[in-house]
């Protein structure tokens, strides 16, 4: 809020020096010679709050106007004269926010002209074109003259008073700057040298002025002066201010040099104004620019204490060299990194630090940047410390060049790196640490698959015989447990290689042609018997956005189709399923694929949408008693969705149903149909029992070459073998596999088909298959199947690379072997060469 002590103070110092401007001359014409009230009131309202400016200038309006009316004025000139001073005033704070100057700084010497030229020049002229108007006795000489006395006392007062005002208001009342208070002011002397100093100005001023009979007016220049070199501009304008007051005073006493001349009381006046103006001239403008000086300095020295306290506390060194690579500086952090001192490292050469080998490095870097060929360079190696110890370092420098460009040196800094190092070896480590884990779980993933598929073929298989033996109902019910316990366990057992697989980053995309309706009819149709069973219908819905043959992987899109498909069908008692394909075109050769899978089942509660998709979790507790399962199928689809570049996201409402909408990029393939063999290399693995058009043939009198060394697994297949009509012929390992197949040709009694096992001792699989091809039997001459616990996308592509047509994975069903069997086999191929191409099985 407003001081009202302040406001009555500036009111009545305004009305004071109104009272004395207009009895000083007032016998000499209207307008007073000497006006000092206007500058007063600018000085203040440039330092005042806003909201406080129009109190002051009321103030300063009603005292105006009383000063008038007691020195006895009219109302209507009182009023007058009021209101131009008003306009005056109101000008000049205009001007100096339109010059962006809300409160000028008088040390400044750009903001002190701009003031003088608003103040001193520009406002007095118009409200001087005013006043001539109002006191010209109606010629324009009597115009001009008005004009022109009005402009100069007003001028002349703003000049010499508002500045030393403005600064005595700055030394009284700093500025609030963010909660403290900051003086704009810069002072260069103690306090006893300011009473000194002043004190000196005020009895030279009086002695100039009132003392002396004749004018020694010269030396009060160089009395501002003193004040400007050694108080700044606080000290020049309280030095003038006090030489104005001795002068008005020695006026009023009619004493002193000034009453010497023979002049009428305006023109001393006039003089007067215009030496203390000089003195003005002389003072402020020094002292404003000694003060920018001062100001410089006081930043150069903070700068400088900055960057020293920067570059002592920083634990890199930072380093100038001379032309010749010797030290020319170095912060305090040399000292720890080396184990020298500053003041006996100055003139060493940089090469002193480094060995041979080092150096060389460090040379070629330092011919580059001397060249001028490159302006930064980075360099790593070891440093020798004075203790003999050698420690990692990195050293970036840049180039210093002269003014013509020459080479003078370098600069740059020194890190200790020997952490980093570490660290970086620690992270080699610990990767190759990871690389070698993953590489064992991997190997150990493989093994535990073999390990497990083997045994688990005999329970499987012999399971499966037992079923189409002649058995009472409770044996052959205790042998369809058996079977359905098994297969239970294999299913767990994918599902866990499957999603250790994707963990380890070890499932990739393959991008093949593929026909998405042979896809997706392929997983409803493996699903139709159960639903038929449970009495819902089972529904495809290809929209005709769906291309007929797409670029996309095939395999991973058939394994989430039927996680989806299987838990939909496991989850609806009634209702339906149903299986819904649509297109979306994206880029050039790009199309969106969405395919939905809605069910009327259970539903999913809202707060476990996300939590189904986490390992081993299921939508609550009671699930996994209910219907079974282990929780993996939604983790694994998720992932293979995400390796396709694609998203899956899940709708559903407890008590009506899930829909889980799945969308992923394929690419547009050029042909619309779709060719048999990379159809069957991307919908069908070998025994899978889809229904292909392939060659077929009569079963009997096929004559079969079994490879396998378990003995459990040659029991198991060779029964199987028997009891679908075929012949068979056993092999215990891969090179009896190739005799025996050498051995009947020489009987021309050759093999119809070979099922070959992958890891077997003396010679593994592929090596026999490998070898039997480079003997000149083709694959339509000798079909060979591989029949092994290896299941994983690889494992077939290295068996189809080795020259094998099929895969088999164990453990084997029955069903599978007799279709595989069946395809492959066909009655007189020896007759017929070349009635069968080589295809790549199914």
């Amino acid at each position: 809020m407003l001081n009202i002590s302040a406001l009555l103070l500036v009111s009545a110092i305004f009305g004071l020096l109104a009272w004395g401007g207009v009895n000083l001359t007032r016998d000499e014409g209207n307008i007073a010679v000497v006006w000092l009230a206007n500058a007063f009131l600018v000085a203040v309202i440039l330092r005042s709050e806003i909201k406080h400016i129009p109190y002051y200038l009321a103030g300063a309006f009603v005292s105006n106007l009383a000063v008038n009316l007691l020195v006895g004025d009219t109302v209507t000139h009182s009023i007058t004269l009021a209101a131009i001073n008003q306009f005056e005033m109101v000008l000049i704070w205009l001007l100096m926010r339109r010059f962006g100057l809300t409160r000028p700084d008088m040390q400044q010497l750009a903001e002190l002209g701009k003031f003088c030229l608003a103040g001193g020049l520009v406002a007095p002229l118009a409200s001087g074109l005013l006043a001539g108007m109002f006191f010209s006795a109606g010629t324009w000489q009597s115009f001009l003259i008005s004009w022109l006395q009005w402009t100069t006392t007003d001028g002349l007062g703003m000049i010499l008073l508002s500045p030393a005002v403005m600064v005595v208001i700055d030394l009284i009342k700093p500025t609030q700057t963010q909660g403290s208070y900051r003086s704009l002011l810069i002072f260069n002397a103690n306090r006893r040298e300011w009473l000194a100093i002043q004190l000196f100005t005020l009895a030279s001023a009086i002695t100039i002025f009132w003392v002396l009979s004749f004018p020694v007016f010269f030396l009060v220049a160089p009395l501002v002066l003193l004040n400007a070199f050694k108080l700044g501009t606080p000290g020049t304008s309280v030095s003038i201010v006090l030489i104005a007051i001795v002068v008005v005073i020695a006026a009023a006493f009619e004493t002193g040099p000034f009453y010497s001349v023979e002049l009428s009381l305006t023109a001393k006046l006039f003089i007067l104004q215009f030496f203390l103006l000089s003195c003005f001239a002389v003072g402020m403008p020094t002292s404003a620019m000694l003060a920018e000086k001062a100001k410089i300095r006081r930043a150069l020295r903070d700068h400088r204490e900055v960057s020293n306290s920067m570059l002592a506390n920083m634990h890199e060194v930072i380093f100038r060299t001379n032309g010749d690579l010797e030290w020319e500086f170095l912060n305090s952090a040399w000292e720890k990194l080396t184990g020298r001192s500053i003041k006996d490292s100055l003139g060493q050469n940089i090469a002193d630090l480094f060995d041979i080998d080092g150096l060389k490095v460090l040379e070629s870097h330092i011919e580059s940047i001397r060249s001028g060929t490159v302006r930064r360079s980075r360099f790593e190696g070891s440093l020798h410390r004075q203790d003999g110890s050698e420690v990692d370092i990195e050293l970036t420098f840049s180039r210093l060049p002269s003014e013509d460009g020459s080479f003078v040196g370098i600069v740059g800094s020194i890190r200790d790196v020997t952490e980093r190092k570490w660290m970086e070896q620690n992270l080699v480590s610990a990767r190759e640490g990871a690389e070698k884990a993953a590489d064992a779980k991997t190997r150990f993933l493989a093994s535990m698959s073999h390990e497990i598929r083997t045994p688990m073929n005999g329970v499987l298989g012999f399971a499966q015989l037992l079923m189409d033996s002649d058995l009472p109902a409770e044996q052959k019910s205790h042998a369809r447990i058996i079977l359905e316990s098994g297969n239970a366990m294999m299913r767990l057992l994918n599902n866990i290689l499957d999603i250790s697989k994707v963990e380890a980053g070890q499932t990739n995309s393959t991008i093949k042609p593929m026909s998405m309706q042979h896809v997706l009819k392929s997983c409803v149709g493996l699903m139709a018997p159960i639903a038929h069973q449970k009495k819902f219908d089972l529904k495809l819905e290809i929209d005709q956005t769906v291309p007929e043959l797409v670029l996309a992987d095939g395999d991973h899109l058939r394994q989430i189709m039927l996680n989806l498909l299987g838990n939909a069908v496991k989850f609806t008692k009634t209702g339906a399923v149903t299986v819904a394909a649509r297109a979306d075109n994206a880029d050039a050769g790009k199309i969106i694929m969405h395919v939905m899978v809605s069910d009327t089942g259970i539903g999913i509660p809202s707060d476990r949408l996300e939590a189904i998709f986490s390992p081993f979790e299921q939508a609550d507790t009671d699930t996994s008693q209910r219907f079974g399962g282990t929780g993996l199928g939604l983790t694994i689809s998720r992932q293979l969705v995400s390796i396709m570049n694609g998203t899956i996201e899940v709708r559903s409402t407890e008590g009506k149903g899930t829909t889980f909408h799945i969308q992923f990029p394929v690419g547009e393939h050029s042909t619309t149909s779709i060719d048999k063999k990379s159809q069957t290399e991307n919908l069908m693995p070998a025994g899978s029992g889809g229904q292909i058009e392939e060659p077929d043939g009569s079963a009997d009198n096929g004559k079969i070459l079994v490879a396998e060394d378990h003995d459990i697994n040659q029991i198991l297949i060779t029964e199987m073998i028997k009891r679908l009509g075929y012949q068979t012929v056993l092999a215990v390992n891969g090179e009896d596999a190739v005799e025996k197949v050498e051995a009947a040709a020489r009987e021309n009694a050759p093999f119809d088909l070979v099922l070959m096992d992958v890891q077997m001792p003396v010679m593994d699989g592929y090596e026999a298959t490998e070898t039997i091809r480079m003997n000149g039997h083709c694959e339509a001459e000798l079909p060979i199947l591989a029949i092994t616990a290896n299941a994983y996308p690889e494992d077939i592509d290295h068996c189809l690379q080795s020259g094998m047509q099929g895969h088999i994975s164990k453990p084997v069903m029955i069903g599978t072997l007799q279709s595989s069997l069946k395809k492959w086999i066909v009655v007189d191929r020896h007759h017929q060469p070349e009635s069968l191409q080589a295809g790549i099985g199914e």
